[in-house]
């Protein structure tokens, strides 16, 4: 499965970002019942540094995971695939 990343922000007390250009999220799936995400995404900092975030990880398919990318067209958060 490929997902484009196409928007996206990350704000906390002392970091604030937005999406650069577009990401991907190359997830594979496999007969084991796990998802492994691989996901690359370049955001620009609010003083104009790069921040170049890669996730990867395995994400059980549970029945809530499974509705969840059913209901929205197979997009999930990034917040959800990379845990933040």
């Amino acid at each position: 499965m490929y997902a484009a990343i196409v928007e996206g922000e990350i704000e906390g007390p002392r970091l604030r970002a937005s999406l650069a250009a577009p990401g991907s999220d190359w997830m594979g799936a496999s007969g084991d019942g796990y998802f492994r995400p691989d996901v690359h995404v370049a955001f620009r900092t609010s003083d104009g540094e790069a921040l170049l975030v890669r996730c990867s990880g395995l994400i059980e398919q549970t029945p809530a995971f499974m509705k969840a990318t059913k209901e929205t067209g197979q997009r999930v958060g990034m917040i959800s695939i990379c845990g933040w």
